[in-house]
């Protein structure tokens, strides 16, 4: 009986060892698959960051990154400090046109995240793009899909109060139909939770950082240099170095711009025996006329 009891323990200890060993080599291959893919999901939010940014700053061409916080706003490569990253959008001579920033709230199923932009001239939300989102297929997801709720950013007020230290109206997502006033946002029928969602987020983040940013405005106004231009603009610097190689794409994309042509329209009128001599250039970006 004792050799029966002694052989069960030997038993337990191999299974407990067994799993033991499989348990670690399961972390370990969690831990490598997440610094294996840890670059690339690094790069698609990256990406992903990029699109939404001049998608709620109607007009902007080219971003630089801020900091904001107590102590004020510092770019985003001088910062030394926690804070808000802030995505301030730019026209093609410098001039700012807004400011886009994230924001997140508790939905249905799982954190709602979204950017959206804000312009300083009319003190208002001018776009919303949804950066992650696991709400119900067909309900929930129409806070993407839906025009109508789409449209309520288009001009969304976010006055702040005289003092400056909040807004004058809190922005609020109200019963679908019922939006009497342009700081309300008309929610979805059927998909009210993930609606009120979008609503706090914009609410909570524009509550938070317009106060630090809107007095301190000028420190972002007129940024000619160290800016981000959007992927377009960049490719459209491409294309034109690659059918003109001897001329400086950044020099020829202002004088572009100045005169009012697309670039790739202007290559069409200019290059066009450079143009039937590189192809693939144009391929590779694709027809954009």
């Amino acid at each position: 009986m004792n050799e029966a009891i002694h052989t069960a323990d030997n038993n337990s200890a191999a299974m407990i060892r067994t799993l033991g060993v499989i348990a670690l080599i399961s972390g370990l291959l969690v831990v490598l698959v997440f610094e294996w893919t840890k670059p690339a999901i690094e790069q698609n939010k990256k990406e992903m960051i990029e699109r939404a940014i001049f998608e709620v700053i109607p007009g902007a061409t080219q971003r630089r990154d801020f900091v904001v916080s107590e102590q004020g706003i510092v770019a985003a490569e001088e910062a030394s400090s926690d804070g808000y990253t802030v995505y301030a959008g730019y026209d093609d001579n410098g001039e700012l046109i807004g400011i886009a920033a994230e924001g997140a709230a508790q939905g249905y199923a799982d954190v709602i995240r979204l950017l959206y932009g804000y312009s300083p001239s009319c003190q208002c939300v001018t776009g919303m793009s949804v950066l992650k989102l696991a709400e119900t297929p067909g309900l929930g997801d129409k806070i993407i899909t839906d025009d109508d709720f789409v449209a309520n950013f288009d001009a969304l007020d976010a006055r702040l109060n005289a003092e400056m230290s909040a807004l004058a109206n809190a922005i609020a997502t109200v019963k679908s139909g019922s939006k009497k006033n342009p700081w309300e946002i008309d929610a979805i029928s059927g998909a009210t939770i993930s609606s009120q969602a979008v609503g706090k987020a914009i609410n909570d983040s524009t509550q938070r950082l317009l106060p630090l940013i809107v007095p301190r405005i000028e420190r972002l106004k007129k940024q000619k240099h160290s800016t981000q231009r959007s992927q377009r603009t960049q490719r459209n610097a491409e294309v034109t170095s690659a059918l003109n190689p001897n001329v400086n794409p950044n020099s020829l994309q202002e004088s572009h711009f100045e005169a009012g042509i697309r670039p790739e329209r202007r290559i069409q009128k200019t290059s066009a025996n450079s143009a039937s001599s590189a192809p693939s250039a144009l391929n590779a970006f694709g027809d954009r006329t």
